[in-house]
């Protein structure tokens, strides 16, 4: 009956409705949305990791239902907050006109946390300890381009140190949590290469 799209325009985000004919619908229009942590690999690097590997938790968020009139075009915005990683955001609006007929429609994006993304790819997963590791880097935008950029990097060693915690009616729990430990640190000019030593075995 008739046709729902949603767009991003300054300040947030529009939902048009509108007739196969060109009118415009006039009714109500339904929105949810979700905002989701994810991981972003820019296209053309599917070698190379990106992102938080070891802090792998997903966030999510749902706003509030938005229940309003809508004449043809209704704008909106969403109280978006964007951390150091990249965020998927989800809406999906439904408009019902007059003659209590509805249409659905979603709108999916990637939310970058900046304009460049630092890659990195290993030898392998699995190396000695006591031997030469070396790791290769890249500056990449969002959209798959190399950078020449400078970056610090620094090897830590994860442990996991289990603690005793006392509840509040006198039971004793235990905890593991991480603790990193620094191990080297160096500058790297992407595209390029770094090398460390693992001292141990662990996890790196």
């Amino acid at each position: 009956p008739f046709e729902v799209t949603i767009q991003p325009v300054q300040n947030g985000f529009r939902i048009s409705a509108r007739y196969f004919f060109g009118a415009p619908v006039s009714g109500t229009a339904g929105v949810r949305s979700v905002i989701e942590e994810t991981i972003y690999r820019p296209p053309g690097w599917s070698d190379f990791s990106f992102g938080d590997a070891v802090e792998n938790r997903s966030r999510v968020r749902t706003f509030p239902r938005i229940e309003t009139p809508i004449s043809g075009e209704h704008d909106f915005s969403l109280p978006i907050k964007i951390g150091r990683r990249p965020m998927e955001l989800s809406i999906s609006a439904e408009v019902r006109d007059a003659s209590h007929q509805s249409v659905e429609t979603t709108y999916s994006t990637i939310l970058h946390p900046g304009g460049l993304y630092l890659g990195i790819k290993t030898e392998g997963w699995v190396g000695p300890a006591g031997r030469e590791t070396t790791v290769r880097f890249v500056g990449v935008t969002p959209e798959g381009h190399a950078r020449n950029v400078a970056a610090i990097i620094t090897v830590l060693r994860r442990e996991w140190h289990t603690v005793a915690k006392q509840s509040a009616g006198g039971s004793i729990a235990y905890e593991s949590q991480p603790v990193d430990v620094w191990i080297a640190s160096g500058l790297v000019k992407t595209p390029g290469a770094w090398s460390f030593i693992p001292p141990r075995s662990g996890i790196y």
